[in-house]
């Protein structure tokens, strides 16, 4: 035990006095402390001793703190300050009082859906927010998402631990994150990170958020009969198997079970098209509070459909769930939530999209629902100051009402001919349906990986990373080809009624093999070998029990 828990540092760190250890991971450990010149409570965490020598975990460790700096939401811990304390690398971040979700799961198993939906509804958001900033988190787990407790009682759920987070976007960082080895922790894991595939992105976050919904609705894992066997957990999961969670709970909707199954996907390109995508599906199975803090945030700023109601995996008598088929059964979702509008008590400001709208969206009580027409809803909300009411124009408001005057006397006017048959000399009563004459049409939405990718459509240029087009639905075949530098080319022949994926990652191209031997280690008469760089061998979660 002595060489897995290090003795308290000094009784200070820096500007910080240490008060007690608030709790112990497999590389570090978390202390009480108060910084002396604020006489301000905060966590410190620190790296243990033991891997000060690994010049890679230190830089990991470190680089926690400043990414975790750098996507500042209220749903992720906030970090204050990050450098070396008294010869530690230290991490120094809010203090937070409450419960890990792993300890909420233990206690209560099965949990219901809405209250699963409420707590973990601002986690996705949090996480849809580190995505926008090209940071995959990587390692999302219920032991990493904390319970704490605000000054009124509210519970504010927060990540935790960006560790062995990855900069999509920074290239000079990868060595750090993505050598072959594998990290996260395996039963929450996606197919791809089992492959050490280093083109994982943000899906990979969102698969395991699948998981983390399985467990808190049913109380085990997706995988759990197999155990911590390591190759038999990655095989599994690379198949896509597992029991459907309405069979482990047959409380659990069906619809809630499709929105599981559809973020636990086997394949990337058949999840959700992005996190956000995932809280718009989850938003009707909320509380009444919850729906109207984040129909703002999720509702109608996904650029897909809602899938709570498709079909998308076997009904709740199938033993096995097989994520890459796309047979089923229907059932009907929870009708979604109508978006409400702001207090006018108070005044509305503009924020991220993941954050919940309105400054006062956690103590006020919820306003009345919107009568907003359909079609509406994604049209673009300014601020208003004051009481929330538009403020009157001096001038132009005569020459509005005229120009509304004048138009309403046209749209009669031309009411009557139509009605009539003035226009074309036809018969009395005769109508104009020109509307229902429309060709049919579908939306043609399409985005590439790497986002450089060019896209072509039936032989044209059409874009570059992303297509959006509306195509006629006339049972013509087209032709889809979207190529980049290094990759393969990816082409596919489509109709309305056989869509290409919405998401479309490209294979890059296998490097040749070197023609260099590789210096291989020498063997030491002790046994140990050397010549290996440092960091070989570490630890890859921050866990005491790399399986939690």
């Amino acid at each position: 035990m002595a060489d897995k828990l290090d003795a308290l540092p000094a009784g200070t760190l820096g500007s910080y006095e240490i008060r007690g250890k608030l709790g112990s991971g497999g590389m570090g450990d978390v202390f009480d402390a108060v910084h002396k010149g604020l006489n301000k409570r905060v966590a410190i965490k620190t790296l243990r001793k033991r891997f000060l020598d690994d010049e890679i975990v230190v830089a990991r460790f470190l680089r926690e703190g400043q990414l975790a700096s750098r996507i500042r939401h209220p749903n992720i811990v906030d970090v204050t300050d990050v450098g070396m304390m008294g010869g530690l690398p230290c991490l120094v971040m809010e203090h937070l009082e409450g419960e890990s979700f792993s300890a909420l799961i233990r206690r209560e198993k099965a949990i219901a859906i809405e209250r699963i939906v409420d707590i973990l509804l601002p986690i996705v958001a949090a996480v849809d927010f580190a995505h926008d900033h090209g940071i995959v988190h990587r390692d999302l787990k219920p032991s990493n998402i904390f319970l704490s407790r605000s000054w009124n009682g509210e519970v504010v759920p927060k990540v935790l631990d960006f560790g062995i987070s990855k900069l999509v976007h920074e290239a000079q960082e990868s060595a750090l994150t993505t050598d072959s080895a594998f990290v996260g922790t395996p039963h929450y894991a996606s197919p791809e990170l089992m492959r050490a595939d280093k083109q994982a992105d943000g899906r990979s976050d969102q698969y395991s958020m699948g998981v983390i919904l399985y467990e808190a609705a049913t109380g085990t894992r997706p995988f759990a009969e197999i155990g911590n066997n390591f190759v038999a957990l990655a095989m599994a999961i690379c198949k896509g198997e597992y029991p459907p969670a309405t069979n482990r709970n047959p409380n659990v909707p069906p619809a809630f079970d499709r929105v599981i199954q559809r973020a636990m996907a086997l394949h990337p390109e058949e999840r959700f098209l992005t996190m956000r995508a995932l809280g718009e599906a989850l938003l009707p199975f909320a509380s009444e509070r919850a729906r109207v803090i984040w129909a703002p945030t999720f509702q109608g700023k996904t650029g897909e459909v809602p899938v709570v109601g498709e079909v998308r995996a076997a009904g709740p008598t199938s033993e096995t769930v097989q994520t890459g088929s796309k047979g089923g059964q229907g059932g009907k979702a929870p009708e979604p939530f109508a978006a409400t509008g702001p207090n006018p008590q108070f005044p509305t400001y503009p924020t991220h999209p993941s954050q919940p709208s309105g400054m006062h969206a956690f103590s006020g009580p919820p306003s009345s629902p919107s009568t907003t027409p359909p079609g509406f809803e994604r049209l673009p909300t300014y601020p208003t100051y004051g009481t929330g009411r538009p403020v009157a124009s001096p001038r132009g408001n005569g020459l509005i009402t005229a120009v509304v005057g004048a138009s309403v006397v046209v749209a009669i006017l031309v009411s009557v001919i139509v009605l009539k048959g003035g226009v074309g000399g036809g018969k009395t009563g005769e109508t104009t349906t020109a509307a229902s004459a429309a060709p049919a049409t579908f939306v043609l939405d399409v985005s590439a990986n790497p986002p450089t990718a060019a896209i072509e459509l039936d032989g044209a240029a059409a874009g570059t990373g992303r297509i959006v087009k509306t195509l006629p639905k006339d049972g013509a075949k087209h032709a889809l080809r979207i190529t980049a530098p290094g990759h393969e080319p990816y082409t596919r022949e489509f109709d309305a009624d056989s869509p290409p994926p919405v998401m479309i990652p490209l294979k890059p191209i296998a490097a040749a093999p070197s023609a260099t031997p590789t210096h291989q280690p020498t063997q030491k008469a002790g046994g140990k070998a050397t010549g290996g760089k440092k960091g070989d061998g570490r630890p890859k979660t921050d866990n005491i029990d790399p399986w939690e």
